[in-house]
C-alpha cells in the first residue's frame, strides 16, 4: 500500500527501492481503490548489501561476545521457570508456573511440536554454561508457505544483557535453528 510509511521504510532498510506507482492497484474493505508501490531488491544488490554486513559482522565480532544456542531438556525446566515468570512480568501477563510447568514439559518431550531454546555466552575457548535468556518456537503447517511454518511466541534475555546486540544475535540464530528444522516461514507474536 502507497500509504503505508512504516511497512516501505522497513522494507528500504532491507534494501528495497522503490521503482513504481500502481495507480488504483488494489480494492479496500471499503470498496474504494489504493495505489500500490512496486518496490525490488535486485539480486546483485542483495549479495553485495550480505557481503559488507558480513564484513561488518566480522570486524565488530573480534572484541564482542558471541550467543550461543542450545535446546532444552527437561533437565533445564529449574531454570527455564524463573526466566519464564520475569518474561510474562514484563509483558503484563498473569502467569503461574505451577500451572505453566506441565504444558512446558510436554513441549520438551514432544519435539514435533516446537522448540525451546536456552541462550548462554560464548568467547574465544570459553563458554558461559549458565543461560541468559530463552525462546519458544512451537510449529504449524500452512500450504501458503509450502508445508511447515512457526511462531516464535517468547524470546528473553536477562535485564542485565539486553541493549548489547544479543538480541541481534539470537534471532540470527533461531532463523538458522529454524532452516534446520525445516521451517519455511517464522512468524513473530508481539
Amino acid at each position: 500500500a502507497a500509504e503505508n510509511e512504516r511497512a516501505i521504510r522497513t522494507y528500504e532498510r532491507l534494501g528495497f527501492r522503490p521503482v513504481g506507482l500502481l495507480r488504483q492497484y488494489e480494492r479496500g474493505d471499503d470498496g474504494t481503490f489504493h495505489d500500490g508501490l512496486l518496490l525490488e531488491l535486485l539480486a546483485s544488490d542483495y549479495r553485495a548489501r550480505r557481503a559488507a554486513a558480513r564484513s561488518r559482522e566480522n570486524a565488530e565480532s573480534q572484541d564482542t561476545l558471541k550467543l550461543g544456542m542450545r535446546s532444552a531438556q527437561e533437565a533445564d525446566v529449574p531454570t527455564l521457570l524463573p526466566m519464564m515468570v520475569a518474561f510474562n512480568r514484563h509483558e503484563g501477563i498473569p502467569w503461574d508456573p505451577g500451572a505453566g510447568e506441565g504444558p512446558l514439559r510436554h513441549l520438551l518431550r514432544n519435539p514435533e511440536l516446537g522448540r525451546v531454546l536456552l541462550f548462554s555466552e560464548e568467547q574465544v575457548n570459553h563458554i558461559d554454561a549458565s543461560p541468559l535468556g530463552y525462546a519458544v518456537v512451537t510449529y504449524g503447517f500452512d500450504l501458503e508457505f509450502g508445508g511447515r511454518d512457526a511462531f516464535l511466541t517468547e524470546l528473553y534475555l536477562e535485564p542485565r544483557r539486553q541493549a548489547q546486540g544479543l538480541g541481534q544475535q539470537a534471532m540470527k540464530l533461531l532463523l538458522s535453528d529454524a532452516r534446520a528444522q525445516g521451517v519455511n516461514a517464522l512468524h513473530l507474536q508481539v
